[in-house]
């Protein structure tokens, strides 16, 4: 008994280059761009949120823990991100009221968002209260400009914050005491960085000295009088912008931005891991996203790279019209939680490790030119309200408005309650009679694809002509690939020059001359019909002749006709593979003279 006949599979080709990574896509999404200017024209300096300020903290619930600081020259401008597609701005606190050039520098929100710290260029350290913008506390301690704040995260020492001077010292504080709590020495220039460890009473600084210092508050030195040995150093060739620990695990991931390159340091090992090169003038900011597993680093050349923690790749970026100098990125609320920021309150557990995609909301970069960039990435039902909104200006653009309305009137109708009230009415119960079919033959009838009829029936150009016809390159490539299983590739493409149709085959080849994924085929065939048509070429030169009368007159104007048709197709497929072989021979250059710029770099 001869076995059944099947029809044949469509080819499926491995998948090639995508345009676009997942990550690319991702961060794609943050298309709502709104440009702030600041009202001073001066470089937006720091940019600071309650979830970046806090690790296991419980989830505000007052409407502060919505805000979000924005320090540009003397001017701190709280924005509210509570019911709003895009952060809006909310009051503005002046540094110093009695001398309006006084700058402050990065003004710092506490983990519920009611107190903000900042420090000034004047070397005095204030705390505000952000809902009245009284100063509630001021300490003069330092003699230089403060640059750096930071409030500890911690859920114990919510009272207690450090500072980073140019007078080379970082300090810690208490807001009930009016002196500091611990001075630490060490640094020979300017302290421009620092920020708490996960771990308590550990402290982390960098300095324009070219130093990462790593201090212990418990230190039986580390009290008033000034503690001048830190309990870990790490030397680099360059000043230090900026520091950043890392959460995950024990939390002894260090990142350092030192010049153009960020080093990711081992605490544990008291090593780096590895260097991060992508930035062509000095790293200035560092900051995370999407649960801690991507690093965002934004530098002076006005990029703004996004990385991945797991393989530290550049999976994506951002090119800006100015040096980037601060950079946040705004998780989106809870769907438990009110609050805005309480969406990173725990960035450790397993259901938000799954879902990172539904934590980020806002990308907000300062410049140097002082304009704050927001992007908002809409999801839920505030992006189909967009998608709405947007159809409907089309629609009126159109003149289409009242079929608009009308559709949207019909689609109202179908409520949540309506259509569960419809839900279910076709079912038939547990008593319906259920009819399992197996492999009979009226379950196995199955209309076949003209192509492949026309495959069994031994048509073999006219299976090829109806695969082009279907405009699948797959279905193509599946025929052309059984007419060499057959042996019957040089029937089809003669059979199609016979008939002048061999242009539509070559004009095909034309399409798919880019695609190397089934290179070796596409030259047989391409081989092939360029030898079928020098074959008959050639008889028609030699028959030559002039254009006769009648039917035969007709033959000869058809023919021309085709010749005509044929030496166009080829001299296309001509072009297309010189342009391939042209980008060919650059990308063998390209590829040279990176192989010498990698050998010059060691």
């Amino acid at each position: 008994m001869a076995a059944e006949v099947r029809p044949l599979q469509p080819h499926r080709p491995p998948p090639g280059p995508a345009p676009l990574t997942p990550d690319q896509r991702y961060w794609a999404t943050f298309k709502s761009h709104q440009l702030l200017p600041s009202p001073s024209a001066k470089p937006v300096t720091s940019i600071s949120y309650p979830s970046a300020n806090s690790s296991r903290l419980a989830s505000p619930s007052t409407d502060s823990a919505h805000l979000l600081a924005v320090t540009s020259g003397p001017r701190i401008q709280l924005y509210t991100t509570r019911g709003t597609t895009q952060p809006k701005l909310l009051r503005t606190i002046a540094a110093r009221p009695s001398d309006p050039t006084a700058s402050a520098r990065s003004a710092t929100l506490r983990s519920d968002a009611r107190v903000l710290a900042s420090g000034s260029d004047t070397g005095a350290l204030h705390v505000y209260d952000t809902a009245s913008r009284a100063i509630l506390k001021t300490w003069t301690n330092h003699k230089q400009p403060v640059w750096n704040v930071r409030w500890s995260p911690h859920a114990n020492e919510l009272t207690r914050l450090l500072s980073c001077s140019d007078d080379r010292t970082v300090r810690t504080w208490e807001l009930s005491e009016n002196d500091p709590i611990a001075t630490f020495h060490g640094h020979q220039d300017y302290v421009r960085t620092g920020t708490y460890m996960t771990q308590p009473d550990i402290l982390v600084s960098g300095s324009y000295d070219g130093t990462v210092r790593l201090w212990d508050a418990r230190a039986p030195d580390g009290q008033t009088q000034g503690n001048t040995r830190a309990a870990m150093t790490f030397a680099f060739p360059a000043p230090v912008e900026s520091v950043l620990p890392l959460p995950q695990g024990a939390g002894t991931t260090l990142l350092t931005a030192s010049g153009p390159h960020v080093h990711v340091l081992d605490l544990i090992a008291a090593r780096s891991i590895t260097t991060l090169k992508a930035h062509q003038k000095t790293v200035t900011t560092l900051t995370t996203a999407s649960n801690n597993t991507r690093l965002l680093t934004g530098a002076l050349d006005g990029h703004l790279k996004i990385w991945d923690t797991a393989s530290w790749t550049v999976v994506a970026g951002r090119k800006y019209d100015g040096a980037v100098l601060s950079a946040a990125v705004i998780p989106a609320p809870s769907p438990n939680s009110p609050s805005a920021s309480s969406a990173a309150v725990d960035s450790s557990t397993a259901e938000e490790s799954r879902k990172p995609e539904k934590e980020d909301r806002h990308l907000i970069v300062g410049l140097s030119t002082g304009v704050l960039s927001i992007r908002t990435r809409l999801s839920g039902a505030a992006k189909e309200r967009q998608k709405t909104k947007a159809a409907e200006m089309a629609a009126l653009a159109a003149g289409t408005i009242d079929q608009f309305d009308a559709a949207q009137r019909k689609k109202r109708k179908l409520t949540q309650g309506h259509r569960a009230r419809l839900r279910g009415v076709d079912y038939s119960g547990f008593g319906a009679e259920l009819v399992i079919e197996g492999h009979s033959a009226r379950s196995a009838r199955r209309k076949l694809p003209s192509w492949d009829r026309l495959l069994r029936k031994l048509e073999y150009g006219m299976a090829l002509e109806e695969g082009i016809k279907t405009g699948d390159g797959n279905i193509v490539v599946t025929v052309l690939k059984a007419l060499v299983h057959r042996g019957a590739l040089n029937t089809a493409v003669r059979w199609m020059e016979r008939e002048g149709r061999l242009d539509v085959l070559v004009r095909w080849l034309k399409g798919r001359v880019c695609d190397g994924r089934e290179a070796v085929l596409l030259c047989r065939v391409g081989m092939l019909a360029m030898s079928v048509y020098a074959e008959s070429l050639g008889e028609k030169e030699m028959r030559g002749g002039g254009g006769g009368a009648g039917i035969n007159g007709g033959l000869e104007f058809n023919a021309e006709k085709g010749r005509i048709e044929g030496q166009t197709a080829m001299m296309g497929l001509h072009r297309a593979v010189r342009e391939q072989v042209d980008v060919s021979q650059e990308a063998g250059k390209t590829c040279g003279m990176l192989d010498c710029l990698m050998v010059e770099a060691g």
